[in-house]
């Protein structure tokens, strides 16, 4: 017969191996996923770039480091229009003199 001892070890052994094979990642992901477009909204609309073209938006939302599809959904375009900005303002950045 076990002990008491052994009972929540091996308790505590199945608690780390189901948060490990990955059951509740997915929603976990997902939750991240929210917070982190939540927080770049605000920073968005709290700084001085929400009355700013959208290119400028899109630099400073690719800045803090958002992909192109958070960008789209904060800025209200889409993740196509995004890269094409990201690859135009480099381009421009390559075109300046250091």
């Amino acid at each position: 017969m076990a002990t008491s001892k052994q009972q929540k070890k091996k308790s505590r052994s199945k608690k780390t191996h189901q948060s490990a094979s990955g059951h509740s990642s997915a929603a976990d992901s997902a939750s991240l996923k929210q917070i982190a477009n939540t927080l770049g909204f605000l920073a968005l609309h709290t700084s001085n770039y929400k009355d700013k073209p959208d290119t400028d938006q899109i630099i400073f939302l690719s800045n803090l480091g958002f992909d192109r599809n958070s960008i789209a959904a904060m800025v209200g375009t889409t993740p196509n229009t995004v890269s094409v900005r990201l690859s135009e303002a480099k381009a421009q950045q390559a075109k300046r003199p250091a």
